[in-house]
């Protein structure tokens, strides 16, 4: 049976992707917000002076708080991108999944943890609350104090994502078949998890960059600009 240690183990290597994806992400948004801070103070200096330092000040600083959301969600995108391009964490997740769903066989046999026995194929309802009971004892595996707290964001995000696309594919088979086969999905997400997370993943949080990025810069000069218009 898939062990949760080495799904573990496998994110605990990507922590160095996550620093390097914060610390770039927060030093583009903090040149960023060196950018808008000098535009505000240029706009409001007409002026007075004052009002222009402030403006500035506030601008850099909006800038930052906004840069370390977005690090901190791009850091924990990029190292699960990575595990799941290079370390294939998606399969071992789906395996991990899997094995306590199924329960063990003559060929796998029974290891730690919570073992629940399900038929192979059965009803869509009941497959969902095997998943959702399997996803709590695995989440209960490996205790939340013995992880760093991004291996800890990592785990729980790599099996929500695994859990989320599993109950996709349950419903899928159950509209189609009636009913869930769960060997049958189980072989064609071990083909597919990693490649379709990954490329989920990257869209998902390139869109979200490129929004608040567009609307933190629409604000500030926004905000400087009628600020302008009432002090002049």
């Amino acid at each position: 049976m898939a062990s949760l240690s080495a799904v573990v183990k496998g994110i605990g290597r990507l922590t160095q992707v996550a620093s390097r994806s914060f610390l770039g992400t927060l030093l583009a948004m903090g040149l960023l917000g060196i950018t808008l801070a000098c535009a505000c103070y240029f706009l409001l200096a007409r002026v007075h002076p004052a009002y222009g330092v402030l403006a500035g000040v506030l601008a850099f600083l909006e800038c930052v708080f906004v840069g370390f959301v977005l690090a901190t969600r791009r850091a924990v995108t990029a190292a699960l991108v990575s595990g799941l391009v290079n370390e294939r964490l998606g399969r071992w997740a789906v395996r991990l999944t899997f094995d306590h769903l199924l329960g063990p066989s003559a060929e796998r046999p029974p290891g730690d943890g919570v073992v629940i026995y399900v038929p192979q194929r059965v009803p869509v309802e009941r497959a969902e609350a095997q998943l959702e009971q399997t996803q709590t004892a695995l989440a209960r595996t490996t205790p939340a104090d013995s992880l760093g707290w991004i291996q800890r964001r990592l785990r729980d995000q790599l099996l929500d994502l695994v859990r989320g696309y599993t109950r996709v594919r349950f419903r899928e088979a159950s509209a189609a078949q009636g009913s869930v086969d769960l060997p049958g999905i189980r072989a064609e997400l071990e083909e597919q998890i990693d490649d379709l997370l990954a490329k989920r993943l990257k869209r998902a949080v390139n869109r979200t960059t490129l929004l608040a990025v567009v609307l933190l810069i629409v604000q500030i000069v926004g905000l400087a600009a009628l600020a302008l218009a009432l002090l002049s």
